[in-house]
Parts: structure tokens; sequence; C-alpha cells
């Protein structure tokens, strides 16, 4: 087999060349470097270091200071492996020109054979020192063997970068091999950010920062040199939402609405209350959209409670004066049906047919509504993904609305609009969304905040409680029972299982039932259970034959009970920060106050500061921005966004001021057609193909 160098990678672009034929890499590392997605030279070249350790200075052993993590460098005097009941304790005298101490591993016996007396040794960890014994004892984190006549420079003398491994790396090889690339490779790139830009916005180099990130000389490097890539992240993301969003706006939409007319009033008029000034302003820029000549694509961001579904039920008003069919789509058939119930009631009134279309409809049911819908009439549908995909053909679709959008990805969105010829798509959402989330997620979309509440409406009192405490909240719930109103108890999923998950919800309305609300009807609620089950019992819960529902987060959105004022969240530590504050949205949803009591013993600071924020925090808002710095970024919404790109440095929390940059410097590119460098265009779709799609540039 002929070894291929660094030196004869050529190519248009070096990034894409297989990782395999890089020095020291070869066919079984590749296959290793593989399991972290790391398949190129450019992915190596974004296998940015999970941290540093300052190795320019090392103290003597003798300076080094008990009850501190410290970095120890030295040579193994003795060696020796201890066993006490089920523990391997291995010991290593480690030694320098000024002293000793003892280096002490557990579980690890393999290392009798691997650490030996005469070998250099780095090691960091916590330092103690032993009163029984008077011995100085350091209790390691992490190790590397020294090599004085192979290491060339890698691991003393310099800011060593410490990367993320899997089994078959080792941070020696890596390091040897990202060298390679950073020395040979890295040079060959060419910046696709013009000099005079870079210049102007006062940007590092691209290859200097990438090599800076992998080998820092300077903390200012550093900075300066992550503060680029961070960027390039943000940057090239916000001109793809851009141009996404410029090409909605020259699409060719079919159907210009009839912003005014008497549906929308007769809707308004029938309300049984005054809407918010918020819903009022929120419905005027919809109508603007939808009598616009461009496709309407607008998210709604409202807090529990504010009102969302009127307001898309007046979006529904003005595509059917226009003579337009219309489609609501769920992420669950509970929450398709908790609004079909609702939407059904006020379009009533309005004498416009509401049809209800989901998977657990029989046969006869969905060829029924596909007829009725296939005529064209001017109709509302509700329904869950079944709207995607079933054979629906709708002749005249004006108005697409998905509800709790972000649970739905970016291509069944789409499938959705395909069933009309470029309809207006209008987006809910009741979690409330960090600015800088909504900046990278719905950078593409016109977006209106519900800050309000309906008349009557009162602030939910949450109230954080021990397990000891348990019996308090259950009596004071059964106080709101007696008055005739409604609770909710609410259980974690069991993960593990799903037997075990079944059997818990169930045992635990058993135990209600039995033991607590003898004198009250108890329902269970929960996601393994068949759709027609769910239906009974959310009906027997709203009509009232119900009085205590036991579920799990399948009432997290959506669930709509005005009776119900108490909801008891059993191991509240459990939940997320959002998650909770969707479930307290479930109580207080009439005119009587509602009450959210946690129960739960979290163990940590993080669990802590969750259930304290939600106490102290009503608005949604605040804690969606709490829960955002409590939990990070990576997975705020519990599932992964369908298209999006994963940043490798960029962070959404400590970086929004670069974000924010970011996207005024794309906007000043795409002021006008054709104003990106031939070198940007080529990265923007290196980078966001996917994402782009068909997307053009003029």
């Amino acid at each position: 087999m002929t070894v291929v160098t660094t030196a004869t990678l050529v190519g248009s672009d070096i990034r894409d060349q297989p990782l395999q034929f890089v020095k020291g890499v070869g066919p079984r590392m590749a296959e290793v470097f593989a399991k972290l997605e790391l398949h190129t030279v450019g992915d190596f070249f974004n296998y940015i270091p999970r941290s540093y350790q300052d190795r320019r200075q090392i103290s003597p052993i003798v300076r080094l200071e008990s009850g501190e993590q410290v970095l120890c460098f030295g040579a193994v005097r003795s060696a020796s492996l201890e066993k006490a009941k089920k523990t391997h304790i291995f010991k290593a005298i480690i030694q320098d020109a000024s002293g000793s101490l003892v280096a002490i591993w557990f579980n690890q016996p393999y290392l009798k054979k691997v650490i030996t007396p005469g070998k250099q040794i780095i090691i960091n960890g916590k330092l103690q020192f032993n009163a029984y014994s008077g011995e100085r004892q350091l209790t390691v984190i992490d190790w590397e063997l020294y090599d004085p006549v192979t290491d060339q420079g890698l691991s003393l003398g310099i800011v060593v970068p410490i990367y993320g491994l899997t089994q078959g790396l080792y941070q020696n090889k890596v390091r040897k091999i990202a060298r390679g690339i950073v020395s040979d490779l890295l040079p060959r790139i060419e910046d696709p950010l013009p000099e005079g830009l870079r210049d102007a916005w006062n940007l590092a180099p691209l290859a200097e920062s990438l090599r800076q990130l992998h080998f820092p000389e300077s903390r200012e490097a550093y900075k300066a040199a992550r503060r680029r890539v961070a960027f390039d992240e943000f940057f090239y993301l916000q001109l793809a939402l851009l141009l996404k969003r410029r090409e909605q706006k020259v699409l060719p939409k079919a159907i210009r609405m009839q912003a005014e007319g008497p549906m929308l009033q007769q809707f308004i008029d029938v309300l049984p209350f005054k809407l918010t000034g918020a819903q009022a302003r929120v419905i005027s820029e919809i109508k603007a959209d939808m009598a616009s000549s461009e496709v309407m694509n607008r998210l709604v961001q409202g807090d529990v409670g504010s009102g969302k579904t009127e307001v898309a039920v007046a979006a529904m008003a003005v595509a059917v004066q226009s003579g337009c069919q219309t489609v609501l789509m769920a992420p669950t058939e509970i929450l398709a049906e908790q609004h079909h119930y609702k939407v059904r009631r006020y379009l009533n009134s309005l004498e416009i047919p509401c049809y209800f279309l989901a998977g657990k409809l029989t046969v006869k049911q969905k060829q029924a509504v596909r007829q009725a819908i296939e005529t064209g009439a001017p109709c509302v549908v509700v329904g869950t993904h079944a709207l995607i995909q079933e054979p629906v053909r709708f002749e005249r679709l004006g108005l697409v609305v998905v509800d709790e959008q972000h649970r739905f990805g970016v291509q069944q969105r789409n499938e959705l609009q395909k069933k009309g010829y470029y309809p207006d798509m209008l987006m809910l959402t009741a979690t409330p969304i960090p600015r800088s989330l909504s900046l990278t997620l719905y950078g593409d979309l016109d977006k209106s905040i519900m800050d309000e509440y309906p008349p009557g409406r009162q602030p939910i009192e949450t109230y954080r409680l021990t397990p000891g405490r348990k019996r308090e909240a259950y009596e004071f719930a059964r106080l709101h029972l007696r008055a005739g109103e409604r609770i909710y108890v609410v259980f974690p999923l069991v993960e593990t299982s799903p037997k075990l998950e079944l059997q818990a919800a169930t045992q635990s309305a058993q135990h209600i039932q039995t033991q607590i609300f003898p004198e009250f009807k108890v329902g269970l609620l929960h996601g393994r259970m068949k759709p027609d089950e769910k239906t009974a019992v959310m009906e027997s819960f709203r009509r009232g034959d119900i009085q205590v529902l036991v579920a799990t987060t399948v009432i997290e959105v959506g669930v709509d009970v005005p009776e119900a004022t108490v909801i008891i969240i059993e191991h509240a530590e459990r939940f997320g920060l959002s998650q909770l504050h969707q479930l307290r949205g479930r109580v207080g949803r009439g005119t009587q106050k509602g009450y959210c009591l946690l129960i739960g013993e979290p163990k940590g600071d993080e669990s802590r500061r969750r259930l304290q924020a939600l106490v102290q925090c009503r608005d949604g808002f605040k804690i969606a921005e709490a829960d955002l710095q409590i939990r990070g970024p990576g997975d705020f919404f519990g599932v992964r966004q369908s298209g999006l790109p994963d940043f490798k440095v960029a962070d959404l929390i400590r970086d929004e001021k670069i974000l924010i940059e970011a996207k005024k410097r794309a906007q000043e590119c795409l002021q006008t057609p054709r104003t990106l460098a031939p070198t940007l265009e080529h990265e923007l779709y290196r980078r966001m193909k996917e994402f782009l799609g068909g997307t053009r540039l003029n």
C-alpha cells in the first residue's frame, strides 16, 4: 500500500480531502475518527479541543498546594497494586528534583503494566494530605506518559490541547496528527472573507484562527481566534436565513386574501371577551400579510394562556371569507382534538365547516373528510401529521397554521405547504423562545409577540414543597375539589422501560383514587393509551365526570379545561424549566385563580435553580432565558431542529453579541443582489447546502 503524506494532498478544496490519507492516520485510524464524525481534513479543522492545559511552567512537586487541583510532572519511582474488598487501588510514587507524592488510581489494575518505574508522567488531579499516613496523595483525574524522544514539543512547554476522544484514540496521537495538519494543510485554505471585509469587521484571518484554536500561543490570540470562528458559524447561518426569507418574499402567491370582511368581524363580535391589545396587534399584522402579494411566513410567540387560538381563528376567518380552505396541524392527537373542539365552537356561529383528520379515524371517516375537502369548498381542517401522510387534495388551500411548530421538522412543514400553491403560513408556539435562539432557528420568519393575557385571567401562584409536605398539597387540592373545581396530578415519564412507565402511572392513579381522594373520581392519561381512550378520558374530565386527572407530560400543551385550578407536579426536579412552565399553564385558564404545587427534592444546584426560577417568575420569556442559561443551548426544545448546523465553537448564551453582529453584517452583504464575493458565496453553499436547498442568490 502506498503511504500518502500530507504533502501529496491536492484538490479544489483541501478541506474535502479524506482524513484517511493524512500522515499518521491511515484506514484503521480513519475508522476510529469516523466514530466522532470526522471524515475529512475540514472536519479535523473543526475538531476543536474541549479544553486546554497550560504546561508552559509546571510547578515543582514541593510547591504544589494540598486541597487544590494541580498539574504534576515527574518520574515514576515505584508502583504497586493493592486490593481492598472489591476495589483495586493502583499507587505510584512520583518524584522530581524537589520532592515526591503518591498518585492514586481506582479500579484500573491494568496500569501496573503501563505505568512502570523509570517512566516520566504528567498528571492532573486533586492533591490532599493524608494525616494517617503522613503522605501527600494525588487522586488522578487524567494523565499521560511523556517520552522526551518522541514527544516533539507536544506535551510540555506549551498550552496543550485536550481533545474529546473515543475508544482507540489517545491525546498524544491526536496531537501529533493535529500538529501535522495545522502545519502542512491549514495554510492552504483560502479565507472566504476578503481582506477588506476582515479589516472592516475586525476579524482575524481564518487559517491563523484555526491554528490558534488547536495550539493557542496566548490568551489574546485564542480570544481573537474563537471570535472569528464563532462569527463565521453565525454569519453563514444568518446569510442562509436571509436568503430563504428573500426567496419566500418573491414566491408566486396564488391568492391575495380579503383582509376585511363580514366573517372576521362576526367572529370578533361573538367572542365572550374583548381582544387584548396584543391580540389586536398580531391580527392586524397577519391581515396585512395575507392581503399582500407576498407569501406570509409568520411565527406567533405567545405565553401559555395569551390567546393564540383566537388569533389563529381570526386568520382562518380571513382565509374562508376569501374563498379559501385552511388547515391547522398539531403534533399530537390530544392537542389536535382540543383545537378541533375549540375552533369548531367558534366556527359554528360563522357557519364555517370544520373537519377533523387524524390517524385514529376509520377508513370510512377519513374518506368522507377527504371527499368534502376535494370539492374545494371553503372550510377548516384540523388534524395531526395525518394531514401530510393521507392522500388529501386541497383545491384551494390558502392558509396553513402549524401549532407548537418546533415539534415538527422543516421537511414536515414544507410537505404541508406543498398541499397548496404557496399558501400563507402561520406558525404558533406557546414555548417562549430566547432572542438568541429565535435569531438562529427562526431568522427566516416574521415574528409576532403576544405578551398580554385576556381580561380576568389571574396570575398562577407557584409553590415548591418537599416530599415531606406532600400531604399538605393534597389537602389543599381537596378544598378546591369540594368547591367543584378540578385538579391535575402529573408524574414524570419513566424512560427506562415502557412497561415501568405504564405500571408507575397506573399504580399512582390507583393510589390516589383509593388512598387520597376516594370521594372523587380519578382518571388516568398517559402517552401509551389508544387515541380513543385518551379522547374519552379528556371528555370526561372536561365534563366533570372525572375530577382528578393523573397524567404524564401528555398534557403539557394544548389541554384547555377552564375549571382546572390546581396542578400538583410530583418529582418536579425531573422536568425541564420550560416544560414545568407549560404544565403550569394548564390551570387558571378560566376566571378562577390557578395554583401550581411543585413536589420534589432536587439533588443538585441546577435542579434547585430551575425550581426556584419557576417559583419566582411568571414571565415565560424570562423563564426561557433562565432555562437556556441553566441547560445550555444544545437541545432546548427536547427535539433536534432539522436542517440547522451544529455549532462547533459558537455558544448562543455567551456569544449573543457576536450573533447580533453577524446578522448585521449578513444584512449588509445582501442589501443588493450579487454583492457576495465568489469565495464567500462558495463557502455559504458549502456550509449550508442542506439548509438552503434550492435557494438562489439572484
